[in-house]
């Protein structure tokens, strides 16, 4: 029987863990992004949020996104 994922915890915010991030939010799952300060987090995610094309359809994803 598959299971379903609730949650993620992404280990490092480049362009790819943000992608991965950002596509985990979209599907409504809780992601706990993690990266070697909480500063190089905060960038991920206002990349994640503010970048051209966005990465988030809905911005309201973002909300699914924590940092750490």
């Amino acid at each position: 029987m598959a299971r379903k994922i609730n949650s993620a915890v992404v280990l490092g915010g480049g362009t790819m863990g943000a992608g991965i991030a950002a596509l985990c939010a979209q599907k409504d799952n809780q992601v706990l992004l993690l990266d070697i300060n909480k500063e190089a987090a905060e960038q991920a995610l206002d990349r994640i949020i503010n970048g051209r094309p966005p990465s988030l359809d809905d911005p309201e994803k973002a909300k699914n996104i924590t940092i750490g």
